[in-house]
């Protein structure tokens, strides 16, 4: 079972958020792109079950500022901080 997580190319957009602990809760994330103009690779969703996958450019709109990461690994589980910086590199 953990070898088909592994393997496994895409993610929700919600669940990628909550995993790279941008926020802490999944609702929180669902909320957020429901409500936001998050952008995936230059094109707006409001989508939460939006799928990306490596290589993906997110731009999100946190408060006042503008926050822009790509994803560089899938990860199959919300892990420690330091694990969840290994799947993305922040443009910021």
């Amino acid at each position: 079972m953990t070898s088909d997580m592994l393997k496994k190319k895409t993610i929700r957009l919600d669940l990628y958020l909550f995993y790279i602990r941008i926020f802490k809760s999944r609702s929180l994330a669902t909320k957020f792109i429901s409500t936001s103009r998050t952008r995936v690779s230059g094109q707006v969703t409001q989508k939460p079950h939006k799928l990306v996958s490596i290589d993906d450019v997110l731009t999100l709109p946190i408060n006042d500022n503008i926050k822009i990461l790509k994803i560089i690994g899938i990860p199959y589980r919300r892990g420690p901080f330091l694990e969840s910086m290994l799947c993305y590199e922040d443009l910021t």
